[in-house]
């Protein structure tokens, strides 16, 4: 009762969008200075919870870079009161659960979310620790109390780490962040590497004779303090019941140099948690000093000779987070919004005008606390990288031109996006996992809360009339208003003339490795000696910094004079209420106030999403099909998808004009169509994901604004075949569509082995899906003439089949109103009365016994290998089968992440489950390793199914119903399918769909593409929102045995006889040779450093490839090179040879956790049938009828 009293109460009504206006928060403090927001849903079937603690990489000491991420992989591995490592992954796999957690520089968020529909207690039925959200809670806020750190679980994290940083090696997105660290204050924490791996957290720490668990004890104990985290709890129970599990199971977290701790807060806004705690640890305040804001770094991605060259331009800002600064956040996303924009006038208008770059985005980095930087990321064609001078005059230029121009147009360009801020966030969907949207929150609560304003706390950021107590609404409203909008256009000037000019930015660039450097004009460099490029510790990439020539850049005025760059023209997709500010702020404050009452109200769930969509009118010629919704989120809104189907044959050629047609309308609708974007419309181009010849469009947005956008769509479209027979199309304008997609195509070989593996799993098992290589191809040998052709023949009266579906709050006379301005395109309502005969695209089905096995590379420079393992069961259309496949994936999923990846560390990746694909399902397991070849992996996943196979056996008839089934049956009712599944999208044809245009994965847009997929591929089954087809539940409650389900695993998972799978394999291009050089490299360079011993890289690299890898030779090698530079003999040998130890203790430490080095002469057990013809194998095959 005494900690009841001691909590504190905060009286703050929030911000909220309709869509979760049902919602009661409540944001307390308990007695150990831990704040916690809770969420209370009655409406929701998910729980979760996420703690952020405001502590990350920038923390760690200088000699163990990458000790907190090691702190947050270890902090799981048990607790003194669950001892058992795997305790608290098993427990949330149990119930269909998931979790997750991750590091940056300056926090540390953990998280997890479970389904909470009819569940019960854990295990057996009278477990006294109550039901499982308790249960989990209990676990999860025990790693903030006790911590075992494991010293058996050591070992095992340093190589998930490593191999973590192995996947990272060939992200673009880690490898552009990295660069701005190389570039960055060296004095400041973020400049430091921060992931860590093999070398930072065994090597360094053996060799400086550092206890890491020591070290990571005294970490947690240092960092891990109550007043630095921040929790959020998430459910359908009451705010009132969720306080109650907050303190009992939080009040006592934190390290114990908090008992002094004093709740002194008495507001919200006066909590800075972030803020409070980086001040007193930095020493230096700036990430770039003045002569590093003119540098830039050239990156030459390791062993790629074909990669798009993409910058990033960055901007500094820095600023106190103590001062009362709504403006930096305001002015910031006033940046983005300016600079990101695609409409005529803007950056990207002009360098795309001129074929410069592909794509343009707009973005704050946050590097550190009051340290962001404004950045533009651009990806350059060709000629955009030879004229990268011209490119960033182009950015100034449009600065400059803003920055001049009239005043006043730019205060109602800032009223305007002030007004579509609020009216997006008024209408924003849910389109945030609960797990990945209490982490965002609790990450929110540790913001300096005055900035934001407490009651913006749910939304991130500020807006724009709590600037100060002067604001009068939007700038057309009144005279003040427009004053006031002024005043704030003057000062949003000057922001840009202090951040965004030639003396405030660096750029980091990323290249292939035979991209030339010396056309760059706008660096300087060395006039007699090539750029000298060196090797990067960590990411193992290439990498030369230069100063930028700002001189040669200050010329502004050398630009064609047609070409105008300035604010975007007024939007004419904003809504009538958009006009005035006063209204939406109004509607705003109705959405919080029915939200801070909800908690005295009855709510139930709204069951109107239930009802299917209805067929509303038929043809022979088409279906219309409609759905109206009454919950509040689909207010005054409308989704509309609709796809021209042709009866033409299915061929490559056909399918690439598809993608041509597609991306000419994206082409040219782009700038149009931008405008609505920015208010929240989404819009869709998408080219058959069956291989066949169809096109679709989705559109979603406020009713007013979608029949707009659809009568500019079938616009173009029209204007386009017009354009075709009057011969207005030329070469040029397919060319920039060609090259469009043939981007695409390059950048998916720069994927993950994950995607590519996917893909290929697709291409191997549908039919009409054709593989890249085939791709590239035929989109090589088209021409303008075969594409014309195409087209005439697609539009051709008679030839096409309309699918339309329009849901949201709509009459039914809107879809027959979109029917009519659809059927000027394709005339389906007066076509003749022969109904038009289509078939659906099918899959092919491997024969019983047959196992086969297709292999490839992966891209070059990826050091990572890959394999799906799918075993087909069966067919979609036999219900005891997929039932059965069902409880099956279900049962894997609960132990696959603990036993192939925690445990015997297979990969940083392993996901498995349901794989359902057109006409057949089956069951995949996936795998990402930096360590394993695929031969090996395979044998491993076999071993594991085999062990699941003799667990069941050894199960009596009671275990194998509570264990197996009960626990299937809970999940399947529990909403766990609402949760996104271990094994990935279970559909692979849907997730693969990938169109042009713009979108979002809001849950209102996701439900409507379901319903879609199910009329589209003429399924109907509207009865689960995953898409996934229904079961037999019955069969599992009462008929199915262990024996009949000994005997389906037996049959379509082990015995070779019956078994039907295909297992792809792809396997790193670099041999075992070049990985293992590449890791002693790393290891060398940084113990000789350790030990103060100097050698240029190349140099040691040339040491290397010289001994052939041969450690011996090697050392001598270094010898004779240290005593050549004056090092004295004595002191030499002693290094070398302590280096020398130090590597074989690597080895041995490697070696002992079942590595690569074991599977070089692995026996293989599986026995495959090779693909080496995909032409050919799917001859071998027949399709299902």
């Amino acid at each position: 009762m005494d900690s009841v009293v001691c909590v504190k109460n905060f009286d703050q009504n929030f911000l909220v969008p309709l869509s979760i206006s049902n919602r009661s928060h409540k944001v307390i403090q308990l007695p150990n200075g831990l704040l916690v927001l809770l969420i209370s849903d009655p409406t929701e079937d998910l729980a979760s919870a996420a703690l952020t603690v405001a502590t990350g990489a920038h923390a760690d000491p200088d000699d163990i870079p990458g000790l907190a991420h090691f702190c947050e992989h270890m902090i799981f591995r048990g607790t003194k009161e669950f001892n058992d490592p795997d305790y608290y992954q098993k427990l949330i796999e149990s119930c269909g659960g998931r979790n997750n957690a991750f590091t940056t520089g300056e926090q540390t968020s953990f998280f997890f979310e479970i389904p909470t529909k009819n569940v019960g207690n854990f295990g057996n039925q009278e477990d006294k620790d109550g039901l499982i959200l308790e249960k989990i809670l209990r676990v999860f806020a025990s790693f903030f109390k006790n911590p075992l750190f494991n010293e058996l679980s050591i070992q095992r994290e340093i190589h998930a780490i490593d191999n973590e940083h192995t996947s990272n090696k060939i992200s673009v997105n880690k490898i552009l962040y990295h660069g701005i660290r190389l570039i960055s204050n060296k004095n400041h924490p973020f400049h430091r590497f921060a992931t860590g791996n093999f070398v930072t957290l065994y090597d360094i720490p053996t060799v400086e004779k550092l206890n890491l668990r020591e070290n990571l004890i005294n970490f947690y104990e240092n960092e891990y303090s109550s007043d630095k985290m921040t929790l959020v709890l998430r459910s359908p129970q009451s705010v009132n019941q969720l306080q109650k599990f907050a303190i009992s199971y939080f009040s006592d977290v934190g390290s114990i140099t908090n008992k002094n701790h004093k709740n002194n807060r008495l507001n919200l806004e006066d909590f800075s948690i972030c803020q409070q705690t980086w001040k007193e640890k930095y020493t230096t305040t700036q990430v770039f000093l003045k002569d590093e804001t003119s540098k830039c770094i050239f990156i030459k991605r390791l062993q790629s000779s074909s990669i798009t060259p993409t910058i990033r331009i960055n901007f500094p800002l820095s600023y106190d987070p103590s001062a009362n600064q709504k403006k930096i956040p305001l002015f910031t996303e006033a940046w983005c919004q300016l600079y990101g924009d695609e409409s005529s006038n803007s950056i990207c208008d002009a360098l795309k005008k001129m074929g410069y770059i592909i794509t343009l985005l707009a973005f704050k980095l946050n590097l550190a606390e009051g340290n962001d930087t404004l950045t533009l990321e651009l990806k350059l064609t060709n000629l955009g990288y030879k004229n990268l001078d011209q490119v960033l005059k182009i950015i100034f230029k449009f600065t400059h031109n803003v920055i001049n121009g009239n005043i006043f147009e730019l205060g109602e360009y800032l009223s305007e996006i002030s007004s579509i801020d609020c009216l997006k966030y008024l209408y924003e969907d849910v389109n945030k996992s609960p797990m990945s949207e209490s982490s965002l929150y609790s990450r929110y609560l540790q913001c300096n809360l005055k900035n934001i304003g407490p009651h913006c706390l749910l939304k991130g950021s500020p807006i724009w009339h709590d600037y100060d107590h002067d604001f009068k609404g939007g700038f057309t409203e009144s005279k003040e208003a427009k004053k006031w909008w002024t005043s704030k256009a003057i000062l949003f000037k000057e922001f840009l003339n202090e951040s965004t000019n030639l003396n405030n930015f660096n750029f980091v660039i990323l290249i292939s490795n035979d991209t030339d450097i010396n056309s760059i004009s706008c660096i300087k460099k060395e006039l007699k000696s090539p750029p000298i490029f060196v090797k990067d510790n960590y990411f193992q990439f290439d990498y030369s910094i230069f100063q930028i020539d700002t001189e040669k850049l200050s010329n502004l005025d050398s630009f064609d004079k047609s070409q105008i760059l300035y604010l975007p023209s007024k939007n004419p997709f904003l809504p009538s209420m958009v006009l005035n500010h006063s209204c939406i702020t109004k509607e705003l404050k109705i959405a919080a106030d029915n939200s801070a009452s909800s908690s005295l109200s009855f709510i139930t769930k709204n069951h109107s999403s239930s009802i299917p969509p209805l067929l509303l009118q038929e043809g022979n010629f088409f279906q219309l099909w409609y759905k109206k919704e009454t919950n509040l989120i689909y207010s005054s809104r409308c989704y509309l998808s609709f796809e021209i189907v042709n009866k033409s044959i299915s061929t490559c050629l056909n399918s690439i004009c598809i993608e041509i047609l597609a991306e000419l309308i994206y082409l040219n609708l782009q700038k149009t169509l931008y405008q609505s974007e920015t208010i929240g419309y989404t819009w869709e181009i998408l080219p058959s994901s069956k291989g066949d010849s169809r096109i679709g469009v989705t559109i979603s947005g406020f009713s007013e604004g979608v029949e707009l956008m659809l009568k500019i769509i079938v616009c173009e479209l029209q204007s386009l075949i017009s354009g075709l027979n009057e011969k207005k199309l030329d070469y040029n304008t397919l060319r920039k569509a060609r090259v469009a997609i043939r981007t695409r195509y390059e950048n998916i070989y720069q994927e993950n082995g994950i995607v590519l593996a996917n893909s290929g799993l697709i291409a191997l098992m549908e039919e009409n899906i054709w593989s890249l290589e085939e791709r590239l191809n035929t989109l090589e040998e088209l021409d303008l003439q075969n594409f014309k052709e195409f087209v005439q023949n697609f539009f051709k009266v008679d030839s096409n089949y309309l699918n339309l579906l329009v849901e949201g709050d709509i009459e039914t006379s809107k879809v027959e109103q979109f029917s009519k301005l659809i059927n000027k395109l394709i005339h389906h309502l007066n076509s003749s009365e022969i109904q038009l005969k289509l078939s659906e695209p099918s899959t092919y089905y491997i024969p019983k016994g047959r196992s086969y096995l297709y292999s490839t590379n992966s891209p070059p420079g990826d050091p990572s290998n890959t394999i799906v393992f799918f075993i087909q069961t069966g067919l979609r259309s036999d219900v005891y089968c997929r039932t059965l496949t069902k409880v099956l994936a279900n049962m894997i999923s609960t132990t696959l992440i603990p036993e192939l990846r925690n445990k015997r560390q297979l990969g940083y990746v392993v996901f498995g489950g349901l794989r359902q694909l057109r006409k057949t399902l089956g069951l995949h397991i996936t795998i990402l390793s930096g360590d394993y070849k695929p031969v090996f992996l395979e044998n491993k996943i076999f071993e594991y199914l085999q062990n699941w196979f003799v667990e069941l056996s050894k199960m009596k008839e009671s275990d194998f119903k509570k264990q197996v089934l009960r626990k299937f049956i809970n999940s399947y009712l529990n909403g766990s399918q609402k949760l996104d599944s271990s094994g990935g999208p279970s559909t692979l044809t849907m997730a693969q769909r990938n169109g042009t245009g713009f979108s979002n994965n809001g849950d209102a847009l996701k439900k409507h593409k379901i319903y879609w997929e199910q009329i589209a591929s003429r399924s109907y089954n509207f009865n689960n929102l995953l898409g996934e087809d229904d079961i037999d539940l019955s069969l599992v409650e009462k008929v199915l045995s262990k024996q009949n389900f000994l005997s389906f695993f037996n049959e379509k998972i082990l015995s070779s006889k019956t078994r039907s799978s295909l297992s792809l394999h792809l396997k790193t291009s670099m041999s075992e040779e070049e990985i293992s050089k590449e890791i002693l490299i790393q290891q060398l360079d940084a113990l000789l450093r350790l030990k103060g011993l100097k050698i240029p890289q190349q140099k040691l690299i040339e040491i290397v490839n010289k001994s052939n890898g041969n450690l011996t030779n090697i050392l001598k090698e270094l010898l004779k090179y240290f005593i050549n530079q004056g090092c004295g003999l004595k002191l030499c040998n002693v290094i070398i040879r302590e280096i020398a130890k130090q590597l074989g203790k690597s080895l041995r430490y490697i070696n002992s956790s079942g590595t690569k080095y074991e599977t070089n002469n692995f026996k293989v057990e599986v026995e495959h049938i090779e693909i080496t013809n995909i032409t050919k194998f799917h001859k071998q095959l027949k399709f299902i009828t």
